[in-house]
Formats: C-alpha cells, sequence, structure tokens
C-alpha cells in the first residue's frame, strides 16, 4: 500500500473512529464475475468510501466502484499525488452527476505522508 492510500485511511480513521471499517463485506461490490472489488472504507451503515490519488482514469474506476457499491452515501477523497490536474479531474467525475437531486461537493486535501 502507498503511503498516500495509509494517510488517507488514518485521515478517516481519525475522523470516522469506531465507524470505519476498512475490511469485511462492507467494503465489497459484486459486480457477478470474480472476486468482488473493494473499496477503501465504509462508515457506519451508510457511506461509502474511496481515496484515490492516481490519474484520472482510475480516479473514474473509482466512481464506478461508488456508484455500484450498495450504500446511499458515498464520499470520493482526492489527494493530488500523481495528478496532472486533480481540479479537472474532480470536475470530470461531478459532470457525471446528472440528478438535480444529487448533491455533490468538490474538495482537495493537500498530501503529505507523515510517518
Amino acid at each position: 500500500m502507498g503511503c498516500h492510500d495509509e494517510y488517507g485511511k488514518r485521515v478517516l480513521r481519525t475522523a470516522a473512529g469506531d465507524a470505519y471499517r476498512e475490511f469485511g463485506t462492507s467494503v465489497e461490490i459484486n459486480y457477478s464475475a470474480g472476486r468482488p472489488a473493494r473499496i477503501d472504507g465504509t462508515v457506519g451503515a451508510d457511506l461509502a468510501v474511496e481515496i484515490e490519488s492516481r490519474v484520472a482514469k482510475q480516479v473514474r474506476g473509482a466512481v464506478l466502484d461508488l456508484i455500484f457499491h450498495p450504500y446511499p452515501k458515498k464520499l470520493l477523497v482526492l489527494l493530488p499525488v500523481h495528478m496532472t490536474d486533480a481540479v479537472v479531474a474532480a470536475e470530470l467525475c461531478l459532470s457525471g452527476v446528472t440528478s438535480p437531486s444529487a448533491k455533490c461537493s468538490l474538495g482537495l486535501l493537500s498530501f503529505g505522508c507523515i510517518n
């Protein structure tokens, strides 16, 4: 696991406490083909979380996993580590939201590995 993944998960563990889960069936998405996909975590019984720091194509994959995860609330955390333009990557994700009732917000975390 990369430093950025651990950093993002550490932030979630600190913020959500015991409600944060990164293992078990709550983090799995069954696409009915092979092994289930896994997201980075869940908080409580209604929030699915993906942490991404890679290129836009991988961010789009994370969005797809969130869309298919059964929990009703989704959180995509972008850590602009390997992204050419993290703001553009985030805007591309938001441009796919077509429902007028969908509530989205855009925020970027600065990255730093803390040992």
